[in-house]
């Protein structure tokens, strides 16, 4: 059973872990990818971009997610009873390509639920954007994806 990027979002992810190891059969794996999204990074230092990395996480939060699970997978998979846990933990980094775009994507995906939510007005979030299109472009900056948990364990 696999699960990528998912638990982040939901009210009970514990829950969630639980139905992955019901459904797997025995001895077989249960695999989760999951985030955490404060360890997100830029170099160097840029306001438009820790400005981005905590709207994303208040909204998440205030829909009722975690945006920083991923030090926690290893806790719920422990408490379910899977054996052999294992960890591992990635961070994509990019300073060409289209990976250094995913920041300003995904603000313009979340601009709506920002702007429900009254954590920035819709002009805000459209500057937020262009400063993090424009930190793109620049081959000198170093943009990172959050922290990405990578747990796995054998049902018994």
């Amino acid at each position: 059973m696999y699960s990528r990027f998912l638990l982040t979002h939901l009210l009970e992810p514990g829950r969630a872990v639980e139905r992955l190891v019901r459904a797997a059969r025995p001895g077989g794996l249960v695999v989760v990818e999951d985030i955490e999204f404060a360890a997100h990074f830029c170099y160097p230092p840029c306001p438009a971009f820790t400005r981005y990395v905590d709207l994303n996480q208040r909204v998440v939060t205030r829909k009722g997610g975690d945006p920083n699970i991923g030090p926690r997978l290893v806790s719920l998979f422990l408490d379910t009873g899977l054996d052999e846990v294992h960890l591992d933990v990635v961070q994509p980094t990019f300073r060409s390509g289209p990976g250094k775009r995913i920041a300003a994507i995904t603000m313009e995906h979340i601009q709506q639920a920002v702007v429900q939510e009254g954590l920035a007005s819709a002009q805000e979030v459209e500057r937020i954007v262009a400063e993090l299109d424009q930190l793109a472009t620049d081959h000198r900056t170093i943009l990172s994806l959050p922290r990405i948990f990578q747990v796995w364990g054998r049902k018994g």
